[in-house]
């Protein structure tokens, strides 16, 4: 189940790349074989998009999830955190939580659009906000935040 949620999430940002760049007519045809990648701490594993690569950071409870557009330059980046809660944890208790240590970090913090949504069954938070990358006003960037939690774990899924 967390491998599924988390390929949703994950496959929801990816490019579909373009007739140039598939590389592979068969994959392109059939589809391509998967690409399973387990996080080194066994927190969970997921099926990786073409092109996506995964960076954990070391001491530290986040994944980095990286691919770069070959031809336009633009870069996106997914970040996982998997956090341990107790059970029956609400999910947007949960939300609430995580919202107020983004605000405590991220500065010029604005909510745009919030909603419950399902991630493969679960119910989960969708947060759309943006904020000001180390504080300039012209730097804005713009986040899609997701919280599920699955039992006794919880994940924060941020695009």
């Amino acid at each position: 189940m967390r491998r599924v949620a988390l390929a949703v999430a994950l496959t929801a940002c990816a490019w579909a790349p373009s007739r140039a760049e598939a590389g592979n007519p068969w994959e392109e045809l059939m589809g391509r074989k998967p690409r399973t990648w387990s996080d080194p701490q066994g927190r969970f594993s997921i099926d990786l998009p073409v092109g996506w690569a995964a960076k954990p950071r070391p001491n530290e409870p986040f994944v980095d999830f990286w691919k770069r557009h070959s031809n336009q330059g633009a870069v996106a980046h997914v970040t996982v955190a998997m956090k341990t809660v107790p059970p029956k944890v609400n999910v947007r208790h949960l939300a609430l939580h995580v919202e107020k240590d983004v605000k405590a970090h991220a500065r010029g913090y604005q909510v745009i659009a919030r909603e419950r949504v399902q991630l493969s069954g679960f119910p989960a938070v969708r947060t759309h906000f943006t904020y000001r990358e180390l504080g300039n006003a012209q730097l804005v960037n713009e986040v899609d935040q997701y919280v599920v939690v699955i039992r006794e774990r919880a994940f924060i899924m941020t695009f």
